[in-house]
């Protein structure tokens, strides 16, 4: 997280900020106290950001839980009122200041991924969905369709209804979202990702809205690696 105060001082914008988590079970992770900012070089910041960085151990959550991960900042001069604290229920994410972030507790790797692919090409009626990814051959025609094969098969393998940890590759060209009515199962605990084909180049992959197939998926969508043409309200998207 980021923080900066009136009153910082010895290179440090707050005193100190903490960092702990709790899960669905109320089960809460040790706290982390950063007293020191630093600047994460592997991140692709265009800008160099100094942040407060830290690791929580999530051994004591219960695997396949919803974590959510707050933090406190600490300046140097103030009372209690100058404390930020995310905890205080103010503000809830998508929100873009201080907020929780709820992650998946998928520590013991039991949640479980699903691939396939989308190609206008494509043949629904041949289309698979595999358990990992080994150059999804077969494509589903639309972004509808895949997406209902991933919920359906997530529900095969892993007994959850829904498209969460399903990974969908576009292939080159414009893509109608959904292009496809269908069934997507229940709210996620984590993203299913859209992206381009590995190996592809993102310029060559779009997404745009289609008035035949406006509404979401599951609210919890991620784009990679490709162009987003004309969003619409009925697309929440988180582009990178």
């Amino acid at each position: 997280m980021v923080a900066f105060h009136g009153s910082g001082q010895n290179g440090r914008p707050v005193r100190a900020v903490q960092f702990w988590g709790v899960d669905g079970d109320g089960n809460t992770t040790p706290t982390n106290t950063v007293l020191y900012p630093t600047v994460k070089k592997d991140l692709p910041d265009q800008v160099p950001v100094v942040e407060y960085c830290t690791s929580l151990d999530y051994s004591g959550c219960t695997a396949n839980k919803l974590v959510t991960n707050y933090f406190k900042a600490i300046p140097w001069m103030g009372d209690s009122g100058s404390i930020m604290d995310c905890s205080d229920g103010v503000n809830v994410r998508p929100y873009p200041l201080y907020s929780p972030r709820v992650v998946l507790c998928d520590r013991s790797g039991t949640y479980g991924d699903s691939y396939c692919t989308v190609d206008p090409a494509g043949n629904n009626t041949t289309a698979l969905v595999m358990r990992t990814f080994t150059n999804v051959s077969y494509p589903f025609v639309t972004i509808g369709a895949a997406a209902a094969a991933l919920a359906a098969s997530n529900n095969a393998w892993y007994g959850r209804n829904d498209v969460g940890g399903g990974h969908m590759y576009l292939t080159n060209g414009a893509h109608n979202w959904k292009g496809a009515s269908g069934t997507f199962g229940d709210r996620p605990k984590t993203h299913v990702i859209i992206s381009a084909f590995p190996g592809t180049n993102r310029a060559l992959v779009s997404v745009a809205s289609a008035a035949t197939s406006a509404g979401d998926i599951t609210d919890v969508v991620k784009f990679e690696r490709l162009t987003v043409a004309q969003p619409t309200t009925s697309q929440r998207i988180s582009q990178q």
